[in-house]
């Protein structure tokens, strides 16, 4: 009678450990992150795949130390992707940069370095005629044991483009060719946070002459604010025949471009040449024209 009492409750206790182990398995997993990456444009359409050719996603740990880099290129990244699993319950910090080839970043130490140290920036050439199209993302997510943590990660745009128009800059040296526009105090790029750096370079745009004789060029610039310090100069051969503060300018003028929405920033600026004098308007505000002299005259 004994054995035939014990034998049953082995039976159960074996039955009991099974079933613990099932259910830590299959409803109770452990911590995990999957992320899926967009960018909407400011008509809430989808352009992920037309814009974004690649993405950099760097993991810091609840401290902000660095964990590990993952990168994806292609439509891989707009696809679920795991970026955490079998970590410690926390919230985590995920810093994604998109379209960021070439660019420079610092070497990072897994369980060394800090997020604090993370920065993205281009190399300067020394004639850079435009930037990359940079995207950022900073999210933070909590993730927990139980239901894996799924989750968008949308990307936001990190660059200015520049639609420029020059005309009459013939009267000058007698030749549009040896006219240039050079974009000073530009941010080298941005930090972890996706806020312009401090160290800044210089950009020379490419100036084509259309049909008509008004030398265009359209490029980009990473985004500045309105603590940048960015100035206009433009100069005939090797000589700076005019210059002017454009971060002045959009300070006065300037209510109408969202710095921060992370949307399209597109800053039209039309330079009208004479002998004696230049007009600069920007994103045709007429009553915003500034009218320099030229110097030298």
């Amino acid at each position: 009678m004994k054995k035939m009492l014990i034998m049953p409750l082995l039976g159960f206790m074996v039955c009991g450990c099974s079933l613990k182990e099932d259910t830590d398995i299959e409803i109770n997993p452990k911590p995990t992150l999957v992320v899926e990456y967009r960018y909407t444009d400011k008509k809430g359409n989808n352009t992920t795949h037309e814009e974004v050719g690649h993405t950099a996603s760097l993991l810091f740990d609840p401290a902000g130390v660095f964990l590990r880099e993952i990168t994806a290129f292609g439509e891989r990244f707009t696809d679920s992707m795991t970026l955490l699993s079998g970590v410690p319950a926390g919230e985590y910090t995920v810093v994604s940069f998109a379209n960021a080839d070439g660019m420079e970043r610092p070497v990072l130490t897994p369980g060394v370095s800090g997020i604090t140290e993370l920065l993205c920036k281009k190399k300067d050439t020394g004639d850079n005629r435009t930037a990359v199209r940079l995207f950022h993302a900073l999210t933070r997510f909590t993730v927990q044991r139980g239901r894996p943590q799924v989750r968008r990660i949308d990307l936001n745009k990190k660059y200015f483009r520049i639609e420029l128009s020059v005309t009459g800059a013939d009267k000058l040296s007698g030749s549009a060719d040896d006219f240039r526009v050079l974009f000073d105090g530009i941010p080298a790029g941005i930090d972890y946070r996706g806020e312009p750096l401090q160290e800044t370079i210089r950009f020379t745009p490419l100036l084509e002459k259309d049909e008509t004789g008004t030398m265009k060029g359209i490029f980009d610039v990473f985004c500045f604010g309105r603590q940048n310090k960015v100035r206009m100069t433009l100069r005939s051969k090797e000589e700076t025949v005019g210059e002017i503060s454009l971060s002045d300018y959009l300070a006065r003028y300037g209510e109408r471009i969202d710095y921060l929405c992370g949307k399209e920033v597109i800053i039209p600026i039309h330079i009208d040449v004479t002998s004696s004098e230049i007009t600069v308007t920007v994103s045709d505000w007429d009553e915003a024209k500034v009218q320099i002299p030229v110097l030298g005259e």
